[in-house]
């Protein structure tokens, strides 16, 4: 037997008090021996054992009454065969819903969205009979709240129920919905959940299921998790994905490369697909041909002559699945980017600004300060910072530290000084190492628009300053063939430090022939000048607005009740926002019913359709609150019965 509520199980050492109450009172008289009354003890004594007895009974019923309401106010729960006959149906049920850009996609061949069929389905569960006085509450997957529900017949009509281009994170919202069943204490207690199982939302390997399942399997009511299953992908669904889009600038004249990627599940024969390009409100239309599952295409645009901002879309014609078929950029030019070069070495100092020099359209600043007068040279805003140095003074190194916080890039090339043997230098044994490995999807390693790798395959090293050892992760970006760091990455605020094991110098590697360094240097300048100019991309579910209440303004998509869940270009004031959806919503991976029974684990799981199936099961608890209410009334009457009878006149009783 559990409790709802144990807290107040010290209210049971009350439910002796009428007994102690009738002890006390029976210490306040004495006995004193009186002749006249001797007489009348031989003719009471038959009726005072009666009296005694119906005496003890009326402390009993008082007892059993007073114990049975103190446990209906602690709300005990019974299992086995005996909870399930009380059960019933549940005194909460918590609607969990999925909203993720991957339920907009139809059911079958119909019009109806995943989600939309999902809302039919809950809005048509049992609500007559002993499920009249079943509450509910919405949990929704894009909004974490919940809220409670007047009708299920209105659910469609509610505001958080719409479609959204946001991924889901079912664990975090099963753990929501146990916090919620922790703060509403229902008796018993149901989640139905609405999902299309897609594996991206469920990551079925993530550590935070262990944590999610615990919280739901602690919880002290009677639950079960119904889980209504929408799996499968819809036929004929195309998506476009914005893998990267970037200024950059050449001969004087910037552009907006872009890159998207197209996915299909269509297993019919490729056909041409008409792409619409949309640039500031200029719509120009292609035709690709997808041969294969995934493709992608790449596009440089022309910077209009005298604009600050650039946006845009790439569009396929409407399918099965409406969310999937967009994907929206912007790009904003910068008033003044400044490049901070803290370089000792002559030679990585010209090799920087060479790399920098075709960037310099009359916005690009390069600012060269030695290394002991950096914390000056930053405070004005940097977007890139170039460090070769020894040790930096502590004010240098604090005020690198706050740049990248506040959203620089800074590249950490080894000192000029380091030598072979000391330090975690070390020369190449015989051949020089090469790159093994490295990130091409995005990053400043990645492919070329054209889809070209960059040559790093071609890189030779002879020499390499290894980093020391550094409790904060890195991420690597390039290895060499024995495993040892080329590139590695590590974030900090909304800035990225870079730390290169190898100099552009001919006697340490041939990086300096530009074919990676140039690109290299390029791109990092451009990620950290993003910041500096008034557009942004984001994700939707992730973009945090750092201007909160601020009014945007929709130029492109669909408006949002809550500003970050629709996909599209929006504006407020100066500022140009693009937001995508997540990526991992174009994954077309599913989890088998079979997987969901195992993931939740302890927990009682049925994977159906039928939401307003139940009954007496196996394990199922119910609350005792009825036979504890009848129990307490039943105690009253009799104790009414017995006083009744003990106070009627002629019946031996006291008149």
């Amino acid at each position: 037997m559990t409790f709802l509520q144990p807290e107040l199980l010290w209210g049971l050492l009350a439910a002796p008090l009428p007994i102690l109450i009738h002890l006390l009172n029976r210490l306040r008289y004495r006995r004193i021996a009186w002749a006249a009354t001797a007489f009348l003890a031989a003719a009471t004594r038959s009726s005072s054992r009666r009296s005694r007895l119906r005496h003890w009974l009326v402390l009993a019923c008082r007892f059993a009454a007073l114990t049975a309401w103190l446990l209906l106010l602690v709300r005990p729960l019974l299992g086995g065969w005996f909870g399930a006959t009380l059960a019933g149906a549940p005194d909460l049920v918590v609607i969990a819903l999925d909203r993720s850009a991957s339920m907009e996609a139809a059911v079958g061949d119909g019009d109806r969205s995943r989600r939309e069929f999902a809302l039919e389905l809950l809005a048509g569960a049992p609500r007559e009979g002993k499920w009249r006085s079943t509450r509910y509450l919405l949990l929704d997957s894009a909004t974490m709240r919940s809220r409670p529900v007047g009708d299920l017949a209105g659910l469609a009509r509610m505001d958080d129920v719409g479609p959204t281009d946001t991924a889901a994170d079912i664990p975090a919202l099963l753990l929501a919905a146990a916090e919620t069943l922790a703060r509403e204490r229902p008796g018993r207690a149901e989640i139905w959940l609405a999902s299309d199982l897609q594996a991206s939302s469920w990551a079925p390997e993530a550590v935070r299921w262990r944590e999610a399942v615990a919280a739901l399997a602690a919880l002290p009511q009677d639950l079960a998790v119904r889980v209504l299953s929408l799996a499968g992908p819809s036929a004929g669904n195309r998506s476009v994905r914005l893998r990267e889009a970037r200024r950059m600038a050449g001969a004087g004249r910037a552009r907006l490369e872009i890159a998207v990627e197209f996915r299909h599940n269509d297993t019919r024969a490729a056909a041409p697909v008409p792409v619409v390009w949309n640039a500031l409100g200029a719509r120009a239309q292609f035709e690709m041909t997808l041969d294969g599952p995934m493709a992608t295409a790449l596009r440089a645009l022309d910077w209009p002559e005298g604009a600050d901002q650039f946006w845009g879309a790439v569009e396929l014609p409407p399918d099965s699945n409406p969310a999937d078929n967009r994907a929206y950029f912007a790009a904003a030019m910068p008033s003044q980017v400044r490049a901070v070069l803290a370089v000792e070495d002559p030679e990585c100092l010209r090799r920087l600004r060479l790399a920098l020099d075709p960037l310099r359209d009359g916005r690009v600043e390069i600012i060269g300060a030695p290394p002991a007068r950096l914390a000056r040279a930053l405070a004005t805003p940097a977007a890139f910072v170039g460090i070769q140095a020894g040790e930096l003074p502590d004010e240098a190194a604090a005020a690198l530290e706050q740049a990248v916080r506040d959203g620089a890039v800074a590249l950490v090339l080894p000192p000029p000084t380091a030598v072979a043997g000391s330090g975690g230098v070390e020369d190449a044994p015989g051949e020089p190492w090469r790159p093994g490995l490295w990130e091409e999807d995005a990053g400043p390693l990645a492919r070329a628009l054209d889809g070209r790798s960059l040559p790093l395959d071609r890189l030779e090293v002879f020499r390499r300053a290894l980093p020391a050892a550094d409790p904060t992760e890195r991420e690597p970006l390039a290895m060499f063939s024995d495993g040892r760091p080329l590139l590695s990455a590590r974030a900090d605020g909304r800035g990225r430090r870079y730390d290169l094991s190898t100099l552009p110098r001919p006697d340490w590697s041939t990086l300096g022939d530009g074919w990676v360094w140039v690109p290299m240097i390029q791109r990092m300048l451009e990620e950290g000048s993003r910041r500096l100019g008034e557009a942004a991309m984001g994700l939707c579910g992730r973009w945090t607005d750092d201007r909160p209440g601020a009014s945007w303004e929709t130029i492109e998509g669909l408006p949002s009740a809550v500003p970050g869940l629709r996909a599209g270009l929006f504006r407020s004031g100066r500022r140009l926002l693009a937001l995508n959806r997540p990526p991992e919503e174009d994954d077309l991976g599913y989890l088998e019913p079979a997987r969901v029974e195992v993931l939740m684990r302890p927990l009682r799981v049925r994977v159906a359709g039928d939401l307003g199936r139940a009954g007496p099961e196996e394990g199922v608890r119910g609350e005792l609150w009825p036979l504890l209410a009848t129990l307490a009334m039943l105690a009253l009457l009799a104790e009414s019965a017995l006083l009744a009878g003990e106070y009627a006149p002629g019946r031996g009783g006291r008149a």
